[in-house]
């Protein structure tokens, strides 16, 4: 039989509260979209360690939200895979761009 966890530590994340108005129907795990002529999620830039066709090549991760249906405030903007190693370097190119004319 297995000892009963220290009492700081629960088998569950609490319920997520809206800081804006207290309310508790948060939906989760959102894909917030840009719209317009293309759509496309929102993610952010990252290493993943490899090269195209020597060119130094990032990925994405998606973003996600948790929204509160109350009154709307967006609660959470969060990445599922925090421990990558995020760039921020602009100048930096993306897959395949400059590397076909696309």
């Amino acid at each position: 039989m297995r000892p009963p966890p220290p009492s700081h530590i629960t088998s569950k994340a609490p319920a997520p509260t809206c800081p804006y108005c207290g309310g508790h129907d948060i939906v989760q795990e959102l894909t917030p979209e840009v719209s317009g002529k293309v759509r496309t999620d929102i993610s952010f830039a990252y290493w993943p360690g490899t090269k195209l066709l020597g060119v130094p090549n990032t990925e994405k991760e998606p973003v996600f939200a948790d929204l509160c249906s109350a009154c709307g405030t967006i609660v959470r903007l969060y990445v599922k895979n925090p421990s990558r190693q995020w760039t921020t370097d602009k100048s930096t190119p993306e897959p395949n761009r400059d590397l076909f004319g696309g």
